[in-house]
């Protein structure tokens, strides 16, 4: 399925892929969630009908770390690639003058029971992400879940 990658801030059709992954996210995120769309870098990947698929936020976490703070693509599309090419596209759209070195991001870690948790850390570990350290309790996250955060290297 040939898609389109670009910048959006479509937040209707963001919230809306959000809401059917289900209990991947709490109600305080939904508002974090409009607020990043708005501030931070959003792109999105968007079938031949203009249908979103799926999106990537990016925010600068200082000036040689870009963070991932969220992503999600359909259920029914995922496994087809488009995570992989939404992180591809961002980073070679942010990194044009290849001052960042590191992307992060960060997920709920082991332990926790959602096995929709351990098919986001795979993805991250087949995407070339190195989990780095597994926190609990992280700072404006679940007080009773780890967080995993993971890096990958910017080649330049």
């Amino acid at each position: 399925m040939p898609i389109t990658l670009k910048r959006t801030r479509k937040v209707e059709e963001i919230m809306e892929i959000v809401e059917k992954l289900g209990d991947f996210f709490d109600e305080d995120a939904y508002d974090e969630l409009e607020e990043e769309i708005e501030e931070d870098e959003t792109f999105g990947a968007f079938d031949e009908s203009g249908k979103m698929l799926g999106f990537i936020i990016f925010c600068p976490l200082n000036p040689q770390v870009l963070e991932i703070t969220w992503m999600a693509v359909r259920k029914d599309c995922q496994g087809q690639g488009i995570g992989r090419q939404l992180i591809n596209f961002g980073i070679e759209k942010l990194n044009q003058n290849k001052k960042y070195k590191i992307c992060m991001a960060k997920t709920i870690g082991e332990g926790d029971r959602q096995r929709s948790f351990a098919a986001t850390r795979a993805f991250y570990l087949r995407n070339n992400f190195i989990a780095l350290e597994s926190v609990k309790p992280y700072p404006g996250w679940h007080k009773d879940k780890y967080v995993q955060t993971f890096v990958k290297c910017l080649e330049h």
